[in-house]
Parts: C-alpha cells; sequence; structure tokens
C-alpha cells in the first residue's frame, strides 16, 4: 500500500463586489482605484484564468 498525504485545501477569501459590474470576486483578485473595488477586467489588468484547456492570459484569449 501507498499513502498519499490528503490534499491541501484551497484558502476561503471573502469576496468583494465589483463597483463598476456588480460582480462579486474573490478580494485576492481585486484592485482598488480611487478608493473603489474593481474586478481585473474592470480595472484593465491583465489576469490569467483556467478554462478547457488549462490557464490562459484572458487579456489574449478570444475563444475557441
Amino acid at each position: 500500500r501507498v499513502k498519499v498525504p490528503p490534499i491541501e485545501q484551497a484558502p476561503i477569501v471573502e469576496s468583494v463586489r465589483c463597483s463598476r459590474c456588480g460582480e462579486l470576486v474573490m478580494s485576492t483578485r481585486i484592485v482598488y482605484i480611487n478608493e473603489e473595488p474593481l474586478c481585473m477586467r474592470c480595472a484593465n489588468e491583465k489576469y490569467h484564468a483556467i478554462i478547457g484547456r488549462g490557464i490562459v492570459d484572458v487579456n489574449s484569449f478570444r475563444g475557441c
């Protein structure tokens, strides 16, 4: 038998509402501009996302 250690669980962080689009976003993915919370998309920041094919740069991803 092989003993496998338990998988570490992802940390739970609070959600913050983007002041521009209203989407709830993990607080670690919020940017504050003029003291307003903005999601990465509304703040025009580069960010990555996981899709079916893996991790992609969302700013250059155009779909299929």
